[in-house]
Order: C-alpha cells, then sequence, then structure tokens
C-alpha cells in the first residue's frame, strides 16, 4: 500500500449512494468512443486507398490517437481526483467528439493524422477518469466493477467495426466519423451539467501527494505497468491489423469484416464480466494467467490458416472472451494496490504507460507486415504479448480481500485460492 502524511490530507467525495443516471451517460459515452476506437480499422482500407497509403503511413493513424491519449493519460486521474469525474470525463468526450468531425472533414493525409491525435488527447481524459470512477463504485467487488466497464467498451467495438462497415459500404469512410462525432456532443454535456455530488458523502480523506516515480517502486504498480504495456501491445497490433489481415487473408468484404471484429468485441464484453466475477473470487493472478495463454493459444489458429467465414467467427468469439479483459484484470490488480484516495491517479498511469505500447505497436506490426507477411507478422505481434502478459502477473503480489471468503455457498472454491496463490509464487 502507498502510504500518506497527515500533511497531504484534504477533504474529497468519497462514493456512499451512486448516481445512476450519471453512471448511465457514463458508459453510454464510453460505448461511443470504443466505436470509434474499434472502426478505424475497419474503414482504413478506404482511407488508405484515398490517400494512396503503404501500411507504415496507416499505422500512423493508430499511432497519432494513442501518442494523444499518453499525453493526457497520466494526469488524468490525477485531476479527475480534484476536479471531479464528471467534470474531466466531458471534457475529454468533447475533444473526442470534435477530433471525430475534424476527421471525417479531412482532405489531406496530415489533417487526418491530427484529427486522431486531437481524439486522442480526449480519449486519455475520459478513459482515465471513467476507470477510476467505477473502480469507487464497488471496492470489494472491483474486478466486477471494472470488467463491466470493460464490457461497455466491448459492446461498442462490436456496434463500431459492424456499423460502420455498412455505413461505408453505402455512404463511404467519412460518415461514421461525423455520425459518432455528433452523437458524442450531447452525451458531453449532459455529464458536464450533471451532479453526482448530491449523491456523494463527503468524508476526511487522505490524498496521496506522490510522484508517478515513486508509486512505479510499489511492486504491483510495477507489474502492472510492465504486464499492461506488453499486453496492450497484443491488443493494439490485433484491433489494428486484424481486419485487414481478414480481408487479404481470408478473403472477407467490409461488412463481414466488420461482423467478425465485432463478434470478438462482444464475447470479450462477456469474458470481461465473467473473468472480473471470477477475479473476485478466485484471485487476480490466476485468471489473469489462464485467461493469457488461452488467448495466446487461440491467436495462433487465428492468423496461422486460411478459414472459412464460419470458422472465423468463432475463433473470434473464442478468442474475444479470453483476449479482451486482460485490461480490466490487470487494473483491478493496480488498485487493489493502493489507497483509496490514489486509486485515480494510479489508474492513469498504469493505463499511460500500457498505451505507449499502441503508440509503436501498428507501427512495428507494419514494419513486420512488409519484411516476412501478414501471417506471421500477426503471430508475432499478437501471440508473444499475450503469452508474456501471463507470465509476468506471476510477479504481483495479491491482496486476498476478505470479501473473497465471505461469499456464501462459495467456501469450497475460495478456500483453494490461497494455496494456489502460494504454489505460483513458488
Amino acid at each position: 500500500m502507498i502510504c500518506v502524511s497527515k500533511a497531504a490530507s484534504r477533504t474529497r467525495p468519497a462514493i456512499r449512494n451512486v448516481d445512476l443516471t450519471f453512471l448511465f451517460f457514463l458508459v453510454l459515452a464510453y460505448v461511443c468512443a470504443a466505436m470509434f476506437r474499434m472502426s478505424i480499422g475497419v474503414v482504413l482500407p478506404e482511407m488508405a486507398k484515398e490517400f494512396s497509403l503503404v501500411e507504415a503511413q496507416s499505422g500512423a493513424f493508430f499511432s497519432s490517437l494513442f501518442l494523444g491519449t499518453a499525453m493526457t493519460m497520466a494526469i488524468a486521474g490525477y485531476v479527475s481526483d480534484r476536479l471531479g469525474r464528471g467534470v474531466t470525463c466531458a471534457g475529454g468526450l468533447l475533444l473526442v467528439s470534435v477530433g471525430l468531425l475534424f476527421a471525417g472533414y479531412s482532405g489531406s493525409y496530415l489533417m487526418s493524422l491530427g484529427s486522431f491525435f486531437l481524439s486522442g488527447l480526449g480519449f486519455g481524459i475520459f478513459v482515465s477518469s471513467l476507470y477510476a470512477a467505477m473502480g469507487e463504485v464497488l471496492p470489494k467487488s472491483r474486478g466486477f466493477m471494472v470488467g463491466l466497464t470493460n464490457s461497455f467498451y466491448a459492446l461498442g467495438a462490436f456496434l463500431g467495426p459492424w456499423l460502420s462497415g455498412n455505413i461505408a459500404r453505402y455512404y463511404g469512410w467519412r460518415m461514421p466519423f461525423y455520425m459518432l462525432g455528433l452523437a458524442g456532443i450531447p452525451i458531453a454535456l449532459r455529464l458536464w451539467f450533471s451532479k453526482p455530488g448530491p449523491f456523494s458523502k463527503t468524508i476526511k480523506v487522505e490524498t496521496p501527494r506522490i510522484s508517478y516515480l515513486r508509486m512505479l517502486k510499489t511492486r504491483n504498480v510495477l507489474v502492472v505497468s510492465m504486464a499492461l504495456f506488453v499486453a496492450n501491445f497484443g491488443f493494439g497490433s490485433f484491433a489494428s491489423w486484424t481486419p485487414t489481415f481478414l480481408s487479404l487473408i481470408d478473403g472477407l468484404d467490409i461488412a463481414e469484416t466488420g461482423l467478425a471484429f465485432g463478434i470478438w468485441a462482444l464475447t470479450g464484453g462477456i469474458g470481461a464480466i465473467a473473468l472480473g466475477w471470477l477475479s473476485d473470487r478466485l484471485g487476480r493472478r490466476i485468471v489473469i494467467l489462464t485467461s493469457g495463454i488461452s488467448a495466446a493459444i487461440l491467436a495462433y489458429f487465428y492468423f496461422i490458416s486460411v478459414n472459412s467465414f464460419s470458422i472465423v467467427i468463432g475463433l473470434s468469439a473464442a478468442l474475444g472472451f479470453t483476449a479482451f479483459a486482460y485490461w480490466s484484470l490487470f487494473i483491478s490488480l493496480a488498485q487493489d494496490s493502493v489507497d483509496p484516495a490514489a486509486i485515480g491517479s494510479v489508474t492513469g498511469l498504469v493505463q499511460n504507460v500500457s498505451i505507449i505500447a499502441e503508440i509503436i505497436a501498428p507501427l512495428m506490426a507494419a514494419t513486420l507486415i512488409m519484411t516476412i507477411g501478414i501471417v506471421w507478422a500477426m503471430i508475432v505481434s499478437v501471440c508473444i504479448p499475450y503469452l508474456v502478459e501471463s507470465i509476468l502477473v506471476l510477479a504481483s503480489r495479491e491482496k486476498i480481500s476478505s470479501s473473497v471468503n465471505s461469499v456464501p455457498g462459495k467456501t469450497p472454491l475460495t478456500s483453494v485460492a490461497p494455496i494456489l496463490f502460494e504454489k505460483l509464487s513458488g
């Protein structure tokens, strides 16, 4: 745990009752943001065709987006601890929406890069504040709550590629950006003018004034940062280039690609909830370990051979269930490791470190594609990171919540968890 001095204490709200309306618009905003994020890969071939781009230039769209995200994500958690989750979430979503509108209007490659960068700045602010807020709602079921949040991202990631693929087929690649940008503005305004304060009880808590460098000296925070970096490299590579892979290797059209990609995200949302719930009972490490190894194996079969559309759908569903939950599981592990008042700061920190991987992953994967071909490039860029993150989690130390052993009817299952942890520690 990160300790703080008495001099660092201040008064801030601690959630006791939840403003459900505020949370509804919060997750609705996350769905819209996820729709944009996952739509890029589907419309990327059309953008590359219009601007006459090679793979490295196409990969720069993702790198531009996540460069902006990395620049704001680390400080967003700290700022939201002080200004409030509603203000920072709304401000971030407004930037995302404006960037989307510019992306739809852009007439050049450079303007498109700048538009994605602007959206990335907002994405970093919004996502960090969102996960900090959700991590405070039910602290004793943090794995489930953060997993539930991740499932809303998965819902958007399902709807985005499918809708964007069909819309782009008839109206061009710009129309999805216009629609998502316009949809985000009224949601952001609703979040801005919401007042979650009356639903909170103000109490005296300790707010840590501590540098991120010192926070990284906490073992679990360091392990989570490293593992999230590696896992996000695999996730970023998959999200960026799988639509292109499905089009080139498996011969799917833009609508079929969007559906297959969306199924991966939809089952990912189910997996995030189920594995998050399971991690609250068995522990974070063993769930991350098994899901990471399973994802690596499934990803290998996903890319190694040419598959029919039905097989692609089945593999997408299985891979999504195991591969999507890493984000919420690792964030829950980091939040478990610090004082409640530092949740916003540690959430921003580990997310920001991981986002750096998504800056470099699309470009590195593009380089591999041009060097060794898309099949082996995807195997190297996706399978290996998922395997490595599952190994890295073994270096963490788990704090077993008292709630783990207080679940009625779960004694036989939870009583073996400490033994499993001890064995995993060697």
